[in-house]
């Protein structure tokens, strides 16, 4: 887990690609969320890295069973996704 990667996610969710819902979002993992992110920031996050970035930001997770991914209450406000 990078600092610098950290506030990476950070910055790319204050920019509104993704925002808080009520319930927890089952179709996107955080791995997925990860490649997006970094497809859409053009460097590289870890998992390990998003999955903090988020919880700072309080958004709400819930971890996968037998899995290091997490689904967060998240829904995503940027077109170019299809989840």
């Amino acid at each position: 887990m990078e600092p610098k990667e950290i506030e990476a996610v950070k910055a790319w969710v204050a920019r509104g690609v993704i925002s808080k819902r009520a319930t927890i979002n089952r179709k996107l993992t955080s791995y997925m969320l990860k490649h997006i992110a970094e497809r859409d920031m053009g460097v590289y996050i870890s998992n390990e890295s998003l999955i903090q970035a988020l919880k700072e930001l309080d958004f709400r997770l819930n971890k996968i069973t037998r899995s290091p991914n997490y689904y967060f209450n998240i829904t995503m406000n940027y077109p170019r996704v299809q989840h």
